[in-house]
């Protein structure tokens, strides 16, 4: 095989190596910890929008962006709390098992 032949299926190896990396496969489902008994840094489990915001600043370190920094839905015990990120994205960080769209 000559080097150039060599170089080239490295290359395509690498490149396919990354790509399956990056994309996973897809099969993972994302668990979080649940709301109703979350605990990071001091913070106290996450009922609603307050405890929301408190464990968006204080458990994660974020702060407001554009006057935005906690989403919570859903209710105390069935509930989702995520936090808004400067790139404009959502960080969840808890979601109660039983909480449902």
């Amino acid at each position: 095989m000559s080097i150039m032949r060599w170089s080239r299926c490295m290359v395509m190896a690498v490149a396919a190596a990354c790509l399956a990396a990056l994309l996973g496969c897809g099969d993972e489902e994302i668990t979080y910890p649940e709301c109703s008994s979350f605990s990071k840094n001091g913070v106290s489990p996450v009922t609603d929008a307050t405890t929301c915001r408190e464990a968006c600043v204080t458990a994660e370190g974020l702060a407001e962006v554009s006057g935005q920094l906690e989403d919570f839905k859903g209710s105390s015990g069935a509930g989702e709390c995520s936090c808004i990120q400067a790139s404009g994205g959502h960080r969840t960080i808890c979601k109660d098992s039983s909480y449902t769209r």
